[in-house]
């Protein structure tokens, strides 16, 4: 197994000494066109990374993808920073590679899924799997429970040995199980780390056999929690993503294609929104409300701004972007949307929020709102670091600084 840590937008090219095989090259190819998501963009012998993050991994190649502000910090830095992340938006029960519940030391973002799947399930088989009863319908040798009259005479008219009942049976068959099973089938074969691969399959082994599930978003979606399941939650969280992101090669070979991979726009987005939810008081946080801003015959369009907070006496739109300016001067097209989304939620102030530690810039739009006032639109730099719920504290400190201060 070739293993490559990235960052995203980097190029990954087929070169005589590179890690990148003619063969896996073809399975990237027939999965970007297979996929309706374009996690990559194909070029000249390789490929293009876009602003996706995680895992990819084809054949022999692994590929590890990480966010990027700039190039000064390693990429441990970055990992654990994905990895907060992740815990946040995703419920991801670890903040990072280092903990020290963890067996081994994982050396990217799988093998961490992989650990924290494995000792998931093993809590949950040490207090035992849930069950529930179920009716099963079968030929018996012996008569227990309801004889089915109908299915008896068609089955059994020339075998009066055998029964055709109905009973109720107390079994584990049930979806969360199956979802656990068949997540365990697909992190046994991702695994490349002999410990963490040894306990996958001795887990796999202890499970009890079950039907498989068809699996996809609506079978997640539609899991009931009780009392029962409430503990299922992390280990379906971790076997949601394994299963929803594994892509078989179905031409029969062994390039199966692991796209474990997250939208860092959209990521750093919720991530922000958990921070200014926990910890900025005195405000409502909305986040992505809509407006109708155009209506005709055939339609309408509308507004969705990232993040929307209503004080008691103002109201300010924060518009979140993962990206690093060149200069102070942001895009039009940023600048165009700060402006509609002030003049259509009622916002004297705008920004920009993006990650990084440069100084706030202010500017105007040279439009005065209802009480005087010119519109303003700021850049708003948050930091990038800290670890668990500081650095979640310390993006809404810096959010209120902003807010606070008021220049009219």
């Amino acid at each position: 197994m070739t293993r490559l840590t990235v960052f995203e937008h980097d190029r990954v090219l087929l070169q005589p000494d590179g890690p990148l095989t003619p063969g896996q090259l073809e399975g990237l190819q027939r999965f970007h066109a297979a996929s309706p998501q374009r996690y990559f963009e194909l070029c000249y012998r390789g490929i293009v990374l876009k602003s996706y993050v995680g895992v990819l991994r084809t054949g022999q190649l692994h590929l590890e993808v990480l966010p990027k502000t700039d190039r000064d910090r390693p990429a441990p830095f970055w990992r654990d920073r994905l990895l907060d992340m992740l815990r946040v938006v995703h419920e991801l029960p670890v903040a990072a590679p280092t903990t020290s519940h963890l067996r081994t030391r994982p050396t990217d973002l799988l093998d961490l899924y992989l650990e924290l799947y494995s000792r998931e399930v093993t809590t949950l088989l040490q207090r035992g799997l849930a069950r529930r009863y179920l009716t099963r319908e079968q030929n018996e040798t012996a008569l227990r429970g309801k004889l089915v009259f109908s299915e008896q005479l068609r089955h059994n008219l020339v075998h009066r040995e055998r029964f055709y009942t109905a009973r109720s049976v107390y079994d584990h068959a049930f979806v969360h199980n199956q979802l656990l099973r068949q997540g365990l089938i697909v992190a046994e074969e991702l695994a490349v780390n002999t410990v963490i691969a040894n306990d996958l399959r001795t887990l796999r082994q202890r499970f009890p056999e079950l039907p498989t599930v068809a699996v996809t978003e609506a079978t997640f979606a539609g899991l009931r929690t009780t009392r029962q399941t409430r503990p299922y939650a992390a280990a379906l969280t971790i076997a949601r993503l394994l299963l929803l992101h594994y892509h078989p090669d179905v031409a029969g070979g062994r390039d199966h294609v692991l796209a474990l991979l997250f939208d860092m726009n959209e990521l750093w987005e919720r991530f922000l929104a958990v921070a200014l939810r926990r910890y900025l008081c005195g405000y409502e946080v909305e986040v992505q409300p809509s407006r109708t801003y155009w209506k005709s015959a055939g339609g309408s369009a509308q507004l969705r701004p990232d993040i929307v907070l209503r004080g008691a006496r103002e109201t300010f739109v924060l518009d979140a972007k993962w990206k690093v300016l060149s200069g102070a001067q942001p895009s039009a097209q940023d600048l165009r949307q700060l402006y509609v989304y002030g003049s259509q939620f009622g916002a004297r102030r705008t920004a920009l929020l993006l990650p990084g530690a440069r100084a706030q810039v202010r500017g105007g739009f040279g439009e005065r709102d209802a009480g005087g006032s010119v519109r303003e639109g700021s850049l708003l730099y948050v930091p990038v670091g800290g670890t668990g719920e500081a650095w979640l504290r310390d993006i809404a400190r810096q959010v209120n600084s902003w807010l606070s201060d008021r220049v009219d």
